[in-house]
C-alpha cells in the first residue's frame, strides 16, 4: 500500500485507481444511504474521488485510507444535502394567518430504490 500511495502522490493515476477501486462500491452505497438518490450518490462519489486525488498529499496515515475516503464521502454528502432546495411547510397546510403559527422548513425528497444490478451476490433476475 505504501508504494501505491507514494506513486499516486507522485501523480500516477493508475496507482490511485488501484488504491481506491476496492472501496468504490462501498463508498457508493454509503453515499446512497445518506442521500437516498442513485443519481446524487454517483455525483458525490465522483466528487469524493476527485477530492481524494487532489488532496492525497494531506493523507497523513493517522487513520486507514478507507476511513479517510469515508470522511471525504460523508462531508461531500452533507454538502450535497445542504445544497438541496428547501420548502416552507405550514403546520395547518395553509399559509400563516393571524394565529402566529410559524412555517416549518423541510426538504422534500423521494428515496429511490437501489438497483438490483448493483447489489452484491447472484443475479436476482436468474
Amino acid at each position: 500500500m505504501a508504494s501505491l500511495l507514494d506513486a499516486a502522490r507522485a501523480g500516477d493515476e493508475r496507482a490511485f485507481e488501484r488504491l481506491t477501486t476496492p472501496y468504490v462500491r462501498e463508498l457508493h452505497v454509503h453515499c446512497y444511504r445518506m442521500l437516498g438518490s442513485l443519481h446524487d450518490s454517483e455525483d458525490v462519489l465522483q466528487e469524493t474521488l476527485v477530492r481524494a486525488w487532489r488532496h492525497l498529499g494531506s493523507y497523513a496515515g493517522r487513520s486507514s485510507f478507507r476511513h479517510w475516503l469515508y470522511t471525504i464521502a460523508t462531508n461531500a454528502s452533507l454538502r450535497a444535502i445542504e445544497r438541496r432546495p428547501r420548502v416552507l411547510l405550514f403546520p395547518s397546510g395553509e399559509p400563516v394567518d393571524g394565529d402566529g403559527a410559524a412555517p416549518v422548513t423541510a426538504s422534500i425528497e423521494q428515496v429511490q430504490p437501489y438497483p438490483d444490478a448493483l447489489l452484491p451476490g447472484p443475479d436476482p433476475a436468474v
